[in-house]
């Protein structure tokens, strides 16, 4: 879980967990708007392949990260 923690600085999101399981675990990042309004995007986190999935389900983005939370391009 560290990858996504790690990936949460980088951002300045904050991360709400809502559920882990053995493989995965989900919620929603929260980001701070410009008009300091929260933004919250679901979520869902492998992690056995360190694959970050924004907003599951027909627009999902899928983001790879490395060990220390660095998107792989």
């Amino acid at each position: 879980m560290k990858p996504l923690v790690n990936y949460c600085r980088w951002q300045r999101a904050k991360l709400r967990l809502n559920g882990r399981d053995k493989d995965s675990v989900w919620g929603w990042l929260v980001f701070l708007a410009a008009d300091s309004a929260e933004v919250t995007r679901p979520f869902r986190f492998s992690l056995q392949t360190r694959e970050l999935v924004l907003d599951p389900g027909e627009d999902e983005e899928r983001i790879q990260l490395d060990e220390m939370g660095i998107e792989i391009t």
